[in-house]
């Protein structure tokens, strides 16, 4: 059985967050080695590879592809990928689709390039390991991780500049960690 668990996690979106980080099935702690926010918008502003060939929005989806095959092959040494699942916010219904789109592709792209699964993970039962509510808000969420013992940072940057969706990537991957990790690897 291995010690450390190496976890990519995923928060999706055209503002994604990911996290890159190891759980030490001894002590049960999670330590955040990297984690980053990707804001798809900033890139379809200037010109590139398929601006004037498709909409800003297919250009976000297929700059999010590119986006996902470089993480993964950077972080070649990943056990366990996961995601949050997606969900329909009753005030932003059409982004829902989006993330369908968004999700499906992660998916295809792990199993293509790590021959591995996506494990997705209700965004409820995530909220409720971490908060013990699972309609816990954004700022409980990311208070929930700097509070929480078993999670260290590797890095105080990665605290500093931690938005909603990497520390939502950071909780997707604590909560793989914790759900299934003993029965993994």
């Amino acid at each position: 059985m291995k010690k450390d668990i190496k976890i990519l996690s995923f928060d999706l979106g055209a503002i994604y967050g990911y996290a890159y980080s190891s759980y030490n099935r001894l002590n049960n702690r999670l330590t955040v080695l990297e984690a980053d926010t990707i804001n798809l918008n900033k890139y379809i502003k200037d010109v590139n590879e398929f601006s004037g060939l498709c909409s800003p929005k297919r250009q976000k989806f297929m700059i999010f592809e590119k986006h996902i095959e470089e993480l993964l092959n950077t972080f070649s040494n990943v056990d366990i990928i996961a995601s949050e699942d997606v969900f329909v916010n009753p005030h932003r219904v059409n982004a829902h689709l989006s993330l369908i789109i968004y999700l499906d592709t992660l998916e295809r792209l792990v199993v293509t390039i790590k021959k591995i699964p996506l494990y997705k993970i209700p965004p409820r039962s995530i909220k409720a390991l971490l908060t013990g509510s699972g309609n816990a808000n954004k700022i409980d969420m990311q208070q929930s991780l700097l509070d929480n013992p078993d999670i260290i940072f590797r890095k105080k940057a990665i605290v500093k500049k931690m938005s909603t969706h990497s520390a939502d990537a950071i909780a997707v991957g604590y909560s793989i960690a914790k759900d299934i990790s003993s029965s993994l690897i």
